[in-house]
Parts: structure tokens; C-alpha cells; sequence
């Protein structure tokens, strides 16, 4: 008798890891204080390693992982500009705009604050962040923002918006000079489950 395996149920999922840890680590954020986040509003200048400089205050994005400016892509052999287009996507749609950041994790020696920021078109406040991953031009760091980004970076990944469209690593894979891409561990891992599986089922 051949039992069928769910492949995708065995598959060690980064991802979920990282979720669970950021839902820890926002549970006990939000347990250790009960002030209320520090916000910063003003009109942003965007310097090239997408850093927000407010009114002399240095500003991350939080729960978002930035291409370094000088990023490439592949798609097939062609490598493009990928990470000076986000960053000219940053600037664009937050240019001459009024943002106002919730300060997520303070400053830390020569690391800037990071922070939840949205701009705002009439009343409606846009997460900055959100945009950014939605319309492919950065990835979640799910272990900070608790997976908050998901339906975000999915409809980019599906949609094949921005990035999505190319072979990409991570911003600090691509300082570090690793050869190491996003998604392929996870398809590594499938591609060796699936085998085992399909062994498995043979030797019954």
C-alpha cells in the first residue's frame, strides 16, 4: 500500500521560525512597556542606504530589509540595478511628503532608531514599509515584524512585482559576497523531500 506524503508539511519552513520569534519578541515589547511609542513627524531627506533623516533624527524602517544601494539582480544572465531602483522608489513616493515614524527600537551605537512610518494621502495613513514590500522593491524581516508583512511580500511574490521578477539575495548575502538566494533553501529542501518521499513509496 502506497502512503502519500504531504511534502510541504516536512518542509523546515525560515519563515515560520521567524514569525514565531517576532510575535515573541513583539509579546514582550509590548509587556515591558506601556508607554506610548515616540513618534517623529516631519518631511524626510532619503539618504542612499534608505536611511530617513527627520529633523536630525536617523531613521530605519522597521520590519523591512532593504536592498543595498548598489544591489544587482539576475534575470537568467542580465544582471540589473535593482537596489538603486528601490531606493528610487523610496524617495519617490515619500518625496516633499509629511511621514510620521512610531519608533519602534531605539537607536543603538551607530545604528539608527528603526521605526513604523507611514505617510499620509489626505486622512489615510500608508505604511511606508508595506508599499515598498508590496510593489517588490524589499523583503519582510519577519522575525522583527512578526509576519505582519506577509499578505504584502505574497502579493509581490505571486504578482512577480519588482525583485520577484529576478534571482535576488539578501541585502547584508550581498554585502557578504554569499552566493545565496531567496527561496532556494526552501526549494532545496522540497526538491529533497520529494525525493525521499518518492523512495520511500517505491521500497513498500
Amino acid at each position: 500500500m502506497t502512503h502519500l506524503i504531504n511534502t510541504t508539511d516536512l518542509i523546515p519552513s525560515r519563515r515560520r521560525i521567524q514569525v514565531l520569534f517576532g510575535i515573541i519578541m513583539l509579546c514582550a515589547a509590548t509587556t515591558a512597556t506601556a508607554q506610548e511609542a515616540e513618534v517623529v513627524t516631519g518631511v524626510p531627506f532619503v539618504q542612499d542606504n534608505g536611511v530617513l533623516s527627520i529633523n536630525g533624527r536617523q531613521i530605519g524602517l522597521w520590519g523591512v530589509d532593504l536592498l543595498a544601494p548598489d544591489q544587482q539582480c539576475w534575470q537568467g544572465d542580465a544582471s540589473w540595478c535593482c537596489g538603486e531602483n528601490a531606493m528610487t522608489a523610496l524617495k519617490h513616493y515619500i518625496e516633499n511628503k509629511t511621514v510620521e515614524c512610531h519608533i519602534k527600537q531605539s537607536a543603538v551605537d551607530e545604528s539608527p532608531a528603526l521605526a513604523q512610518c507611514f505617510r499620509f494621502k489626505g486622512a489615510q495613513p500608508q505604511d511606508i514599509a508595506e508599499h515598498l514590500i508590496m510593489k517588490g522593491w524589499a523583503i519582510e524581516k519577519a522575525d522583527i515584524s512578526g509576519g505582519q508583512y506577509f499578505a504584502a511580500e505574497n502579493k509581490a511574490q505571486t504578482g512577480k512585482y519588482g525583485i520577484w521578477t529576478s534571482r535576488f539575495q539578501t541585502a547584508q548575502d550581498w554585502k557578504d559576497g554569499v552566493q545565496r538566494f531567496v527561496g532556494e533553501e526552501a526549494e532545496d529542501a522540497a526538491a529533497l523531500l520529494t525525493q525521499t518521499a518518492t523512495a520511500a513509496a517505491e521500497q513498500e
